[in-house]
């Protein structure tokens, strides 16, 4: 019975990622002819860039068919598919745009690896608050680009949520100031340091708020995040660290170190929200 059970979700997983791999690969495909003055035969001219754009079309045909996995596959919910999809592509390019006037293409490419990393994963937590802030809002507005199931499962928990993601966006802009404020950077030191401050204060405040709200499970989920991100800093950063006192590697720089502990601490929040079901399908 269990097997009869999950047979519909595996296919409907199986049915989105198709659909979002065809979808999202268009998407790429026309962005970049659009916006790529050299066009497609400019961009996948090497192998590392050919490498980067398959891994994030793979990312996103996985995201598509897991977060979609509980919907049936019908007019309405590819048409969310469809807002949602633009939308995020807006999103983002209005990111990568606001980026690149206010930084400039030629310091982007000088940028170190560190600092290159750093403001990835900074822009991609940013973006990612944004888009779960948007969804938010599409729940409390009773819009339909989301289900019933789904705008329930948000507004049972609204205010905890907005602020944690508020707190993900705080951590995000914390990584970009930091990238940019490097050596040469585009960012003063001194205004960094009073961003990154501001931010911290803020991440410390919506934490506090955030306590109270939280039931047993998720208090539990918490302790078990910030044991898990403890010991994944042990053996990464620690590995790290050895490798580099015995001359195996180059010794991580500070950046590194931040940018470890902040994955570190939603890699360890996955982990804590697996063991305890919370990922599992409803």
């Amino acid at each position: 019975m269990a097997t009869d059970g999950h047979k519909p979700k595996w296919r409907n997983a199986l049915a989105w990622a198709a659909i979002g791999f065809l979808l999202y690969g268009f998407t790429m495909l026309a962005g970049i002819t659009l916006l790529h003055q050299g066009g497609l035969a400019a961009v996948f001219k090497s192998r590392e860039t050919d490498a980067i754009l398959l891994l994030a079309l793979l990312v996103a045909t996985g995201m598509a068919g897991l977060g979609q996995r509980n919907l049936a596959v019908n007019q309405r919910n590819f048409r969310n598919l469809l807002i949602w999809t633009w939308t995020s592509v807006g999103i983002f390019a209005l990111v990568m745009w606001g980026l690149g006037t206010f930084v400039g293409r030629p310091w982007l490419k000088a940028m170190s690896v560190s600092a290159t990393i750093a403001l990835w994963v900074g822009l991609v937590l940013f973006f990612l608050a944004i888009l779960g802030l948007l969804h938010v809002m599409a729940a409390r507005t009773r819009t339909q680009l989301l289900t019933e199931e789904q705008s329930e499962a948000i507004l049972e928990r609204i205010r905890a949520l907005s602020y944690g993601l508020l707190g993900v966006a705080a951590m995000g802009l914390t990584l970009v100031a930091l990238s940019l404020a490097g050596p040469g950077g585009p960012l003063p030191r001194g205004i960094a340091l009073a961003s990154v401050l501001i931010l911290l204060v803020i991440r410390v405040v919506l934490s506090f708020a955030i306590r109270p709200m939280l039931d047993e499970l998720s208090k539990t989920v918490s302790r078990e995040t910030g044991y898990g991100a403890f010991y994944l800093i042990v053996v990464i950063g620690g590995g790290w660290a050895i490798l580099a006192q015995l001359r195996f590697a180059a010794a991580p720089a500070p950046l590194d170190w931040l940018t470890m502990l902040t994955l570190a601490m939603f890699a360890a929040s996955f982990i804590a929200a697996g063991r305890r079901g919370l990922l599992s399908a409803s």
